[in-house]
């Protein structure tokens, strides 16, 4: 990866004006919230989310991009929830992540996004398990992330049912992936269908 232009990072004074909301989701792309105003959104809502790839990610002075580690104890102590692709999990927790290293880690709820293999989530309520990923034709994966944090995020805060929260969220992704770029998320009618099948083959 590559980087031709960076945006200045956020202040405060950039999201200051930002509506009140029960959820927060940032996905900061490369390092562009500094972890002081990512602490400071945290504290305004009552769950809070990370997608930790932004804080992974350093640019060279040729303009290629490098992971590095990162782990600020105060920001990821603040969080609820923490997305995580499974490069990024080997990263922050090893190869073989034991549930004594999630429980380390900081926030309430991890999410280790694992592509066809589904997502491995690990809670300190609920301990790890695994949702299975809806079987489709990909066609394009971008922002299938996302889309499953925003599914799992909205359903959570009106549920509090986590396993049918990342269930509703993966079967939102499975809509992103069929298309070129984001253009279908499905009915509700249709992420209901493809939840309860996700949630009936992760107990056969």
């Amino acid at each position: 990866m590559w980087t031709i232009s960076r945006c200045p990072s956020l202040t405060r004074e950039d999201v200051a004006t930002l509506p009140p909301s029960k959820c927060l989701h940032l996905g900061p792309i490369l390092s562009e919230i500094p972890n002081n105003v990512a602490m400071w959104l945290a504290n305004r809502v009552e769950v809070s989310c990370l997608d930790a790839q932004g804080y992974l990610r350093k640019t060279l002075p040729d303009g290629r991009v490098q992971r590095v580690g990162w782990h600020d104890r105060r920001l990821l102590a603040r969080l609820d929830v923490l997305k995580l692709s499974a490069n990024e999990a080997a990263l922050l927790l090893g190869e073989k992540p034991s549930q004594r290293r999630f429980s380390k880690l900081g926030p309430k709820v991890v999410l280790v996004t694992r592509a066809g293999a589904g997502t491995t989530v690990w809670s300190e309520e609920e301990g790890l398990f695994n949702v299975p990923a809806f079987e489709t034709q990909v066609r394009d994966a971008t922002g299938s992330g996302d889309a499953l944090v925003g599914g799992m995020l909205v359903t959570w805060a009106r549920t509090n049912d986590l396993l049918w929260s990342v269930a509703v969220g993966s079967a939102v992704a499975s809509f992103v992936v069929e298309r070129v770029r984001a253009k279908k998320f499905g009915t509700p009618r249709q992420i209901q269908k493809r939840a309860n099948t996700l949630l009936n083959s992760s107990s056969s």
